[in-house]
């Protein structure tokens, strides 16, 4: 006598078989679904789709000076300075941008707020 010979007794084997079955069919269902996602993720990244070589094409702006033209006039870098504490302002050197020294002085004469 084996181990499942009574449980078996019990157990309708064509309702296993169905039961199987649908397992089975969900499986593939499944490897289905993700065969279709890696398909519309390969058809995504196609060359129809994607133009990521256009960034490359475009040729970048024309060197001032060694300096990139935003960069040249010392305007937007001197906006990394618009919260500059009093003691930072007073132990940096002059820069030779004035639009940098000018927002120095400006902090630096600012009255220094804490302990």
């Amino acid at each position: 006598m084996s181990l499942y010979s009574r449980a078996l007794k019990h157990v309708d084997m064509k309702r296993v078989k169905k039961l199987h079955e649908q397992k089975l069919e969900e499986n593939n269902n499944l490897k289905r679904l993700q065969e279709e996602r890696l398909e519309y993720l390969r058809n995504l990244c196609s060359p129809e789709f994607s133009n990521w070589r256009y960034d490359l094409q475009e040729e970048p702006p024309k060197m001032v000076n060694g300096y990139h033209p935003d960069l040249v006039d010392g305007k937007k870098v001197a906006q990394r300075f618009n919260r500059l504490d009093p003691i930072s302002a007073k132990a940096m050197p002059p820069t030779g941008n004035p639009h940098i020294d000018k927002k120095v002085r400006a902090a630096a004469k600012k009255n220094q707020v804490g302990p």
